[in-house]
């Protein structure tokens, strides 16, 4: 290692060391205060990644339990709107049920079937009535229909009492019953 220092008696001029050495402290100040530098800078680095990272875990925390309530409120909102659908449904079944059955009653009121023996009887009656009111407009005199059904009604037993009430008509109804 030449370092250039001058050969004195017993080795090197001690003031040139002095020197060199002096030259070696500045250098090494120098290097320490770039490391020091470095070496905060380096913390310092360090440190604001420690903040970054705690940072971004700090906010995907909160992105996570927002989204989570996000979540829980969508839920209980699409319940909520299940829950009314299925109450829609229930009314709708029950107002059907409620039709159903008035219309079952409706048609059962009013159009029962037809009894065809009940009808022909109907029909027999008619006819006889028919007849009657023949005979009665050949009579000349007025008589009440009541006085009329009753004769016929002995001699053809097709009316009950209790079915038809008297009444009694004057000659211009008795007419206006004929034609």
């Amino acid at each position: 290692m030449t370092n250039g220092f001058t050969i004195v008696k017993k080795g090197y001029d001690p003031n040139e060391v002095d020197s060199y050495i002096n030259k070696l402290l500045l250098q090494l100040n120098e290097y320490k205060e770039k490391s020091s530098a470095i070496n905060k800078a380096i913390i310092n680095a360090q440190i604001a990644a420690d903040n970054i990272v705690k940072e971004a875990h700090i906010q995907t925390e909160n992105i996570l339990n927002e989204a989570k309530e996000n979540a829980r409120n969508l839920q209980q909102s699409t319940l909520n709107q299940i829950a009314g659908i299925k109450t829609n449904i229930s009314n709708q079944k029950r107002i059907l049920r409620e039709f159903q059955n008035d219309y079952d009653n409706f048609m059962k009121k009013y159009f029962s079937p037809i009894n065809l023996e009940a009808t022909d009887e109907i029909f027999s009656k008619l006819n006889k009535l028919e007849n009657l009111i023949d005979d009665i407009s050949i009579t000349a005199e007025p008589l009440t229909l009541n006085q009329t059904l009753e004769e016929t009604d002995k001699k053809n037993n097709i009316f009950d009492d209790d079915e038809y009430p008297s009444t009694t008509l004057s000659p211009d109804e008795t007419a206006a019953l004929l034609m």
